[in-house]
């Protein structure tokens, strides 16, 4: 987003790193930056852009990535021109549409990084979104195959012991896991979790001795 703020004009980009792990015990986690160029001497140069919101005014204080200080003159020198011992440069004013303009682009950036948190965790219950899904439709198809044929399935259950055991033994299964997890599937402890992450440390920590 390009913006003319206090005769300098700025291209105000947010940008994001995904910090995915090796192990995806947990969703990944998006940490925000900001890229933003401002034009000097008809050039566009990286900058650091502090923002500084106030109930009555907002200022931003422009600063140089590198530079190169000289102690005899304490003054640096950067792309951006002559800065300071701390790399700073200017302090800019923003109108108030400008400040506006800031404010929706950041609810919006913010919004985008929802989104994606969003299907990342649609992702990581997809295998049980689609079992839910299978259910839905067969308890769907039930309903109304009863209704278009005259309870046909209905009455089919109601004849057979074995169909009858079988619900029951699912309903009673349905309710044990409610309260405790009941799968025939082997689950790993935090315990084992741990344990496995300190032999992955050791092995990286004898990889970087070699």
């Amino acid at each position: 987003m390009k913006l003319k703020i206090g005769g300098y004009k700025v291209d105000y980009v947010k940008t994001y790193w995904c910090d995915s792990r090796d192990i995806e015990v947990k969703l990944p986690q998006y940490i925000l930056g900001d890229d933003v160029r401002i034009k000097v001497n008809n050039k566009w140069v990286k900058c650091r852009f502090n923002y500084q919101n106030r109930k009555d005014k907002t200022n931003v204080d422009i600063s140089a990535n590198a530079y190169k200080y000289d102690k005899n003159n304490s003054k640096g020198t950067s792309e951006l021109g002559e800065v300071n011992q701390q790399g700073y440069f200017t302090t800019l004013k923003i109108n108030k549409f400008n400040r506006l303009m800031i404010k929706i682009y950041n609810i919006l950036y913010g919004c985008k990084i929802q989104i994606l948190k969003t299907i990342d965790w649609i992702k990581s219950i997809k295998v049980n979104f689609i079992l839910i899904s299978i259910s839905g439709l067969i308890a769907t198809s039930y309903y109304f195959i009863n209704i278009w044929f005259d309870n046909v399935l209905q009455k089919l259950i109601n004849e057979s012991v074995f169909v009858q055991s079988l619900i029951v033994f699912l309903s009673i299964s349905s309710l044990i896991n409610i309260f405790h997890p009941f799968t025939l599937r082997r689950e790993i402890s935090m315990k084992e979790v741990d344990i496995f992450l300190k032999k992955r440390q050791k092995i990286k920590r004898k990889g970087m001795k070699d």
